[in-house]
């Protein structure tokens, strides 16, 4: 048909696109920006897009804080480990190192750049300082006496500590008396990280020392601004240093009914407060040492005891005991202050009848030392030890470890004496 001069054939006429040709915003004509061909955007459109991006800011900081935290709570764990004294001056706050900040230096001062802590005004509170044996942990890091190593060897004392002085009993034993356990299955295990806000991370570990303890702690670390060299001048840099560490009992931890190498003292002071209570005097006997006078007296001699005045209000049902102050004094030694309100004075009489007119009134504290000591080794005591030592001689609930070979308590902490507390005691355990 085309070579005979036919018309060409047309195909049906395809509709208008409904498609706007112009691909660019009207932005790009006159540098103007907009949504609508080229209207500048008004000042609320600024504003949330200025919003928008500072959020994607913020949320991008607390995610490089959040994995440093994860770091630096790693980086404790090994130096301590290694008991690396740098570790220690590394992780310290700086009014630690320092002193506390005078009134001139308490005056707000006004931060400035994307790096400051947006609540770097607020303040966290402190802990009270822990208990702290400076020779014991000296010895456990292996620095020497105080005066024979130097200067640098008595500032790596001070060091510690007050490191230690940030630290429970519970902390102090498994990071810095003892090492965590290297076995398979034992290593150091992180429960939880939380960066709780813009200057404090908190991290939950269980952690398992080399004799058997097992404890959960939890590290507080605040964030700090520091200055490091750069050339002949100093740059600004963000760290997080220790806030607080403290430590309770295993997740599945109870009140044992035995000694065990996994067992805190925390936890044998628990139990023995409980036996006392319900007036399981048998209980209380097996968390004693062997040469404890629970251990070394006949049974029916311990509870008579356990009704004189001076021991009564711990085995008062009514009562109320807890522990206001639990101490470190050394790797293998432990003691512990407890308060009891009990209007339980022995021999069935009432005490303090003055100050419980008619029944009113709440009765006076009394306090007992409670001191530990770890037995030497690792092992435990099985129940099957347990119901064998208490059979000795045929006599049921005479529990006598030191006479029962097959009876091993061997890294149990166990009750060497409780006793009446002095003032001088209270005084110097902070009570």
């Amino acid at each position: 048909a085309l070579l005979a001069g036919a018309p060409r054939p047309r195909g049906p006429k395809m509709a208008a696109s409904k498609i706007p040709r112009a691909v660019f915003t009207g932005g790009n004509r006159g540098g103007r920006e907009g949504p609508e061909g080229g209207k500048p955007p008004d000042a609320a459109q600024i504003r949330r897009r200025e919003q928008e991006k500072e959020q994607r800011r913020v949320a991008a900081q607390r995610v490089v804080r959040s994995a440093a935290g994860v770091s630096r709570a790693e980086a404790l764990r090994i130096g301590l480990d290694q008991r690396s004294t740098y570790t220690v001056l590394d992780f310290l706050r700086s009014e630690d190192i320092l002193g506390p900040a005078t009134s001139a230096d308490a005056a707000p001062v006004k931060h400035q750049g994307p790096s400051v802590p947006l609540n770097a005004g607020h303040r966290i509170a402190d802990m009270p300082p822990a208990f702290v044996n400076e020779d014991a942990l000296a010895e456990a890091f292996g620095l020497p006496a105080r005066g024979a190593g130097g200067v640098d060897a008595d500032e790596d004392r001070d060091n510690l500590s007050k490191l230690a002085a940030r630290m429970d009993p519970f902390s102090q034993r498994a990071l810095l008396y003892n090492k965590p356990s290297k076995a398979p299955g034992r290593a150091p295990r992180v429960l939880s990280s939380l960066l709780v806000d813009d200057a404090m991370y908190v991290q939950r570990f269980a952690t398992q020392d080399e004799r058997g303890e097992e404890a959960t702690l939890t590290l507080r670390m605040t964030l700090e601004e520091r200055l490091a060299p750069n050339y002949k001048s100093a740059t600004v840099f963000e760290q997080w240093v220790v806030h607080s560490v403290t430590g309770e009992p295993a997740e599945d931890a109870r009140l044992p009914s035995e000694p065990h190498a996994r067992v805190a003292p925390e936890a044998v002071v628990a139990a023995q407060l409980d036996a006392l209570k319900w007036g399981d005097s048998e209980r209380c006997r097996r968390f004693a040492t062997p040469w404890n006078v629970a251990c070394s007296v006949d049974p029916s001699v311990f509870r008579e005891m356990l009704g004189t005045p001076a021991y009564a209000p711990l085995s008062d049902p009514e009562g109320k005991c807890e522990v206001s102050r639990s101490v470190q004094l050394g790797a293998d030694s432990f003691a512990a202050v407890v308060t009891c309100r009990s209007w339980n004075h022995g021999g069935g009489q009432t005490a303090y009848t003055s100050w419980n007119v008619k029944g009113k009134g709440a009765p006076p504290p009394r306090y007992f030392v409670w001191l530990l000591t770890r037995q030497p080794g690792s092992g435990s005591a099985s129940a099957t030890d347990l119901a064998a030592a208490a059979a000795v001689d045929g006599e049921p609930g005479s529990l006598v470890l030191s006479k029962c070979p097959n009876v091993d308590v061997s890294g149990c902490w166990l009750t060497d004496a409780v006793m009446p507390a002095r003032p001088q005691d209270l005084k110097k355990f902070g009570v």
